[in-house]
């Protein structure tokens, strides 16, 4: 436990090395000197996101330790059948980042955006919209926010030895630390080194127990002789039938895109270019590493059956405490604690951007003031992970994602429709987070409809008819608004069409016998789902290299 310890410390110094490098420390007195325009290099790293860097900061800011933990705990309660929700489901995710990420990043280069309600306020242009949206996106945020340093809280107090408070604030003040003082810059750069660690790690783990096991197609035999529901297309208990899985598609590609935290990479990635690699890469990140956390779920299934669902989500150090000895046991917890702190900095960033910038309409502050302020959301943070409301915790987790995904018609709408208005955009953030609240306290139940095809329809015709109600001005001012086959052609759109009526397996569920094993212990759609993710991430960077020539033809005819 000692030695567990001293590579717990070894890894929070390495990161604290990282912040105060000779080059981030040259960095940082750029910023310092700089005293118009300090806010955006401080919150958007001066705009000049590599390809390498935003890709590892994008994953693993989108990476929480739901993915190493809870994810393994869905495998080992579900089975397989949770792969196709996170891989081609979070994957297929990459277009609405493209269709929000791209147009964003072209205005907020031109129009000096650097939190994501300043698009907001730029294109409705009313003043309480803008406010209300922010604090919306601050109270869907801040539990999340919470979140991460109680559950590396847990971590450290359950494997580690360290005491549940002291691990929260350790934690706490650790991405506090570094998030403050170089914003961006060392978020940014902690977040490459920690998401490389926590998918080489989880990786190394994976491979580990699966050697100690017997071996990849022994230990999946094992495990279907004991629970072969496991394996089916369904999954075990009420497992992911076809309008469930249908419905965390729609429901990443709406929610996920709004994370205040991924519109700020949309606006410090260096151009268009940088963000379609991101773009084009990110299927196959979730094709691996999704595989890795869900299958230790399913093997440790075969290992340590009966357990109770809510000790599920432990198997996987379960797992890797069986397989090796207590030190490397050890090393491989370092994977979800890499996977909070990455989450948390950027969180506590954007929220630092949203207060200072939209709630308080300070813009330009001295750096000093902001790094207070984003302290002080760190602590509220911390505060709250102290002393965890646990009914209000349990809420937001349930709902958060459903209200992210009902903010969808001001972003998405704004962006490619001109006939929208403050009024249409009111009254949709009033009936989709209304019914987002109804639903997470239990007051109104869609039966078995995924509660997102209702909250995001309902959202949308409330924008287009709260729009119409007040059709006076639909459009004036001077935003650039796009035509969605500007971005997205018409056959482009047919293609990744078809590309999701794949994604959503109709002819496993309805045709073939989709819990068939046939190769190496696992079900042939699981094979299905990562080919999926390869020809979505090939159909990426086939549709790119079309949209740059059609874009030099386009340019070569206008000069």
């Amino acid at each position: 436990m000692l030695l567990g310890i001293l590579l717990l410390v070894l890894y929070f110094l390495i990161i604290i090395v990282i912040d105060f490098s000779p080059f981030n420390n040259k960095q940082s007195n750029k910023i310092n000197s700089i005293k118009y325009g300090s806010d955006e290099n401080y919150f958007l790293s001066g705009k000049k996101m590599s390809t390498a860097v935003l890709l590892v900061s994008t994953a693993a800011t989108n990476f929480s330790a739901f993915t190493i933990l809870g994810l393994s705990g869905a495998g080992y309660r579900i089975g397989y059948a949770f792969y196709p929700v996170m891989a081609f489901g979070t994957g297929f995710m990459a277009l609405g980042m493209y269709l929000v990420g791209a147009p964003l990043g072209e205005l907020g280069r031109l129009r000096g955006y650097v939190s994501p309600a300043d698009y907001v306020q730029d294109r409705y242009r009313n003043r309480k919209l803008t406010k209300i949206y922010s604090v919306v996106l601050i109270l869907l945020t801040l539990p999340y926010l919470a979140l991460q340093p109680m559950s590396a809280g847990i971590i450290l107090e359950s494997f580690f030895g360290v005491p549940y408070r002291i691990g929260v604030i350790t934690c706490s003040l650790v991405v506090g630390l570094y998030t403050t003082r170089g914003g961006m810059r060392a978020v940014a750069r902690t977040d490459l080194f920690q998401g490389v660690i926590m998918l080489v790690l989880a990786a190394a783990a994976y491979g580990a127990a699966v050697k100690h096991f017997g071996g990849f197609s022994e230990v999946h035999a094992l495990t279907y002789r004991a629970v072969p529901e496991l394996f089916s297309r369904s999954g075990r208990g009420p497992g992911i039938n076809f309008s469930t899985l249908a419905g965390y598609i729609v429901l990443w590609f709406f929610a996920d895109p709004m994370f205040p935290q991924l519109n700020q990479r949309f606006l410090a990635a260096k151009n268009v270019n940088t963000l379609n690699k991101t773009v084009s890469f990110y299927p196959v990140i979730t094709m691996v590493l999704f595989f890795l956390t869900i299958s230790v779920g399913v093997i440790g299934a075969g290992i340590f059956p009966g357990l109770d669902s809510g000790s599920t989500d432990r198997i996987w150090p379960m797992v890797t405490a069986e397989a090796v000895n207590p030190v490397m046991a050890s090393v491989f917890m370092i994977a979800p604690l890499a996977a909070i702190m990455s989450s948390l900095d950027s969180q506590l960033l954007s929220l630092s951007s949203i207060i200072t910038r939209d709630l308080m309409g300070k813009k330009d502050l001295k750096i000093g003031l902001i790094r207070i302020i984003t302290g002080l959301i760190a602590l509220s943070g911390l505060l709250i992970a102290l002393f965890p409301p646990k009914n209000i915790l349990d809420f937001i987790n349930k709902s958060s994602f459903l209200g992210y995904a009902a903010l969808a018609p001001l972003v998405f709408g704004g962006l490619y429709c001109k006939k929208l208005n403050f009024t249409g955009a009111f009254a949709s953030i009033l009936v989709g987070e209304m019914l987002t609240l109804f639903h997470g306290l239990g007051f109104i139940s869609f039966g078995k409809i995924p509660a997102v095809f209702i909250i995001c329809s309902a959202s949308w015709l409330a924008m287009f008819a709260g729009s119409h109600l007040n059709n006076s001005s639909f459009f004036d001012n001077d935003i650039h608004v796009y035509s969605l086959s500007s971005k997205l052609p018409p056959a482009w759109m047919t293609v990744f069409v078809l590309l999701l009526i794949m994604g959503t397996d109709f002819l496993n569920y309805f045709i073939f016998d989709g819990g068939h094993v046939i190769f190496m212990g696992l079900p042939g759609w699981v094979f299905y789902q990562a080919a999926l993710c390869l020809l979505l991430s090939g159909t990426f960077f086939i549709f790119f290299r079309y949209m740059q020539k059609k874009d030099k033809i386009n340019n070569s005819e206008t000069t």
